[in-house]
């Protein structure tokens, strides 16, 4: 290891360290999240402003400048020559880039200076995220096309015209790709031109693992991906269809998320679940073999209805699905995960959004979650608290399974007392399962007297007490952090 070239006395120990480790303590400074990587106050330009070494240092380690920032609607010149520099200096390291665009902003000659270069480094892509407007994402795409347009025409041709299409696209490849966050923001409106055509720029990227698209539904006439090698796809659109439709096109998808946006006009100019996939016969059931995870969340106003249809036409099977999260308490979600619970055996960890004012029978509901293991459920009214601990405290009957026979952990929050919270119940529910339980938090969003120092409950108070020094994590507490007991 090469050292510093400073005085033997130098009063500075950091000095004394091997380049090599400085230079990774530096990498490690510009990787740390909210780092906006071209300002001169920030890394890495801040560390060839501190002394002759440093900057030496720096501007020899390429990884350091193979992380940067741009936003378009700064002034074109600046941004150009940050972007040149930052290429220059990063040699022929994979890159992490991030290109945004403000939807207020207008077009500047920024943008005539900064793709022809962003175009250039599009091979290089190790990490992207651009989020860009609609009017220009095809401009840079086209850019790259056309710096490849020699190797498109030594391409060997193909008889069908249709593959010949597809081949043309895909021949750029992007050989390092892992990660990509794509959002196109509409120009002047509130959802991207329904004329946008298909994005076909990744569709040659063979370690592309993980999607993240904005305002833009996962569909061919969308976007074209590498579908069949997605592990991890988040997605933000108004189109429920194409958004359950992924796990269709995408076969060994692990963790899907999504958030459905209101909007006025959702895929009207074609049918439901039309991904390409072949149709599933009459009577028979898909299978998804790799979804361990489904998260889903609403948009205020948002018609959840069409998404419990869809999600039930699918006739999707789920035989490894562990986790599900529904952030809303419309009752249509209830069905959904009663669909969920019938075709994912192997269901442990619900995250329901129940809602103060639901009259749904949440515990009918929960008591087909045989497999449950990690229960979470928001906006709890106090007579459901009140019915979920008397189904944990009583037995349901010689006839009927026992009720979540697995669960080892319970998180409930939102709630409002408008009573005194009911610590014998709570109690005799902990001693029914004081051998699986582990955690039972609940956050109280009301108001309730403290039951702490209180006489009349002394019994029960050391029984938690004796629990929480076997390592049990029970709470009742307001939302501010003052515990109930």
């Amino acid at each position: 290891m090469q050292r510093q070239a400073v005085p033997a006395t130098s009063p500075h120990p950091i000095h004394d360290l091997p380049i090599e480790l400085l230079a990774r303590i530096f990498v490690h400074c510009t990787l740390l999240p909210g780092k906006q990587h071209t300002s001169a106050f920030d890394s890495p330009l801040l560390l060839t402003h501190i002394c002759r070494s440093w900057r030496a240092i720096a501007l020899a380690t390429r990884r350091l400048w193979s992380i940067f920032a741009i936003d378009l609607s700064d002034g074109p010149h600046a941004s150009a020559r940050l972007l040149s520099a930052w290429l220059d200096r990063s040699g022929v390291y994979p890159l992490v880039v991030s290109l945004s665009q403000r939807q207020t902003s207008r077009s500047t000659h920024s943008e005539a200076h900064l793709l022809p270069l962003i175009a250039t480094s599009i091979p290089r892509w190790r990490e992207a995220r651009i989020h860009l407007r609609s009017s220009i994402l095809p401009v840079l795409f086209s850019l790259a096309e056309r710096d490849h347009a020699a190797g498109i025409r030594k391409r060997t041709p193909v008889a069908d015209p249709e593959t010949s299409q597809m081949e043309e696209h895909n021949c750029q490849e992007l050989p390092h790709l892992r990660r990509l966050s794509l959002c196109v923001i509409p120009d002047g409106g509130t959802t991207p031109k329904a004329d946008l055509k298909a994005i076909t720029m990744f569709a040659d990227a063979p370690r592309l693992t993980e999607v993240t698209l904005i305002k833009l539904p996962p569909h061919p006439d969308a976007i074209w991906l590498p579908w069949a090698q997605l592990r991890v796809l988040s997605v933000q659109c108004p189109d429920a269809d194409a958004a359950l439709g992924a796990l269709i096109l995408a076969p060994n998808l692990r963790k899907l998320f999504i958030k459905l946006e209101r909007s006025s006009r959702v895929a009207a100019d074609r049918p439901a679940i039309d991904v390409g996939a072949e149709p599933c016969p009459a009577g028979e059931r898909r299978s998804h073999a790799a979804l361990e995870s489904l998260s889903i969340a609403f948009h205020p106003g948002v018609d959840t209805r069409r998404f419990g249809d869809v999600f039930a036409e699918l006739r999707l099977d789920l035989p490894v699905l562990k986790s599900l999260t529904l952030t809303d308490g419309d009752p249509i979600h209830f069905d959904t995960v009663r669909i969920s619970a019938e075709h994912a055996p192997v269901l442990e960890h619900l995250t329901l959004h129940v809602g103060l004012g639901t009259t749904s029978p949440i515990c009918e509901l929960l008591a087909s979650l045989t497999s449950a293991r990690i229960l979470e459920l928001r906006e709890v009214s106090e007579p459901t608290l009140r019915e979920l601990l008397l189904h944990l405290a009583y037995d349901s009957g010689d006839s009927d399974p026992e009720f979540l026979p697995h669960l080892e952990s319970i998180h409930i929050d939102g709630l409002s007392f408008a009573h005194q919270f009911d610590l014998p119940l709570f109690c005799r529910a902990l001693r029914r399962r004081e051998d699986r339980i582990r955690t039972f938090t609940i956050t109280v969003l009301g108001t309730s007297r403290s039951l702490r120092k209180s006489a009349k409950f002394e019994a029960e108070l050391e029984y938690l007490q004796e629990l929480r020094r076997r390592g049990k994590d029970l709470r009742v507490q307001y939302l501010c952090g003052k515990l109930v007991f």
